[in-house]
């Protein structure tokens, strides 16, 4: 893989914190001005607004037009949903309740005078056929590799072999993002685009914001489905360098995807790796926490996270700059 140009899926829900509602009791209410106007004069929403909304596993959530997300405590729905329907006196609800009510509907996730909307989400899907055909894909791809392995390590010997890496790498990471459209699509429409990893590294990403409201399982397979496209592509080159030695080329090739797959799948980046140990071991808002954490000086789990990351970002962006220079001849 070059360092141009890697490719991932992206999701914006977890930039949102959760929305907690302590309790009602003994929180008292405010009092009828703070209820009904902000601070710069906007009415506010106290009955009769509208949201959409769902549940997914034991995670509620709410979305707005932009296509955000945000997570919900479960306490807080019933108490929503009265205020949303008039089937409670806003005098009645207790402060916290009102202030989260503002707080979502500054944020688009609430609508005067809309309905409200409850999503079903889809069924989950039997994962492990899919996990064992991967895994066998890998093994198969790993022992063929493993066949040629010191024709594979080395330079690709050619300038011709140089310039060819550029269009393979522009092919195969629109492939990988196929893998993800073609898997998220039966669900909603994700969205691919430039954008920026970690907040640095450019990047072709495939938006999925929507698998937010899917099963866990389906949140896992579209996650895997661009590495998986990466390992059968891998896969057939490296049968075809074990049938044809002769073409060096097809060996540098091999490398370049291994690379690729070892960038996609690191947690360390926010793509496709990151996203599935946050649906495999269920760490939402991992990275929002990791860095709170490190900045409020917290010696956690998250916070030593949040550290990797901004070691792994800082030597990548000097690791691709040292190769850059190489490839134009200033070292």
């Amino acid at each position: 893989m070059t360092d141009e140009m890697p490719s991932e899926t992206a999701r914006d829900a977890e930039t949102d914190p959760r929305t907690r509602v302590p309790g009602e009791s003994g929180s008292g209410s405010e009092n009828e001005n703070d209820r009904e106007s902000s601070a710069d004069g906007r009415p506010r929403l106290r009955r009769d607004f509208g949201f959409t909304w769902g549940e997914t596993g034991e995670t509620i959530w709410l979305r707005n037009d932009d296509g955000d997300y945000k997570r919900i405590e479960p306490a807080f729905l019933d108490p929503l949903l009265a205020l949303a329907r008039g089937e409670r006196d806003p005098e009645t609800a207790g402060r916290d309740v009102l202030r989260a009510v503002d707080l979502l509907a500054d944020e688009g996730y609430l609508e005067a005078g809309g309905e409200v909307t409850r999503y079903e989400p889809p069924s989950d899907i039997r994962l492990w056929p899919r996990l064992a055909v991967l895994g066998a894909a890998t093994v198969a791809m790993c022992a063929l590799i493993a066949t040629r392995w010191s024709a594979i390590w080395r330079p690709p010997g050619s300038v011709t072999g140089t310039v060819l890496i550029g269009p393979f790498f522009i092919v195969v990471t629109l492939l990988h993002e196929l893998g993800h459209y073609v898997a998220s699509r039966p669900y909603f429409t994700p969205r691919i685009r430039l954008d920026r990893l970690n907040g640095v590294i450019p990047a072709v990403v495939t938006r999925t914001n929507d698998a937010w409201r899917c099963p866990r399982t389906v949140r896992i397979w579209i996650s895997l489905a661009g590495p998986a496209v990466d390992v059968a592509i891998t896969l057939g080159l490296a049968a075809a360098f074990v049938s044809s030695p002769e073409h060096g080329l097809l060996g540098t090739l091999i490398l370049v995807q291994l690379f690729r797959l070892l960038f996609v799948l690191n947690p360390l980046v926010e793509g496709d790796g990151y996203w599935l140990f946050v649906d495999v071991f269920e760490t939402h808002n991992l990275r929002p926490h990791a860095f709170r954490d490190l900045r409020r000086g917290r010696p956690t789990a998250p916070a030593a996270f949040a550290v990797s990351i901004v070691a792994f970002t800082g030597g990548f962006v000097l690791a691709s700059g040292y190769f850059l220079l190489q490839v134009v001849g200033l070292v």
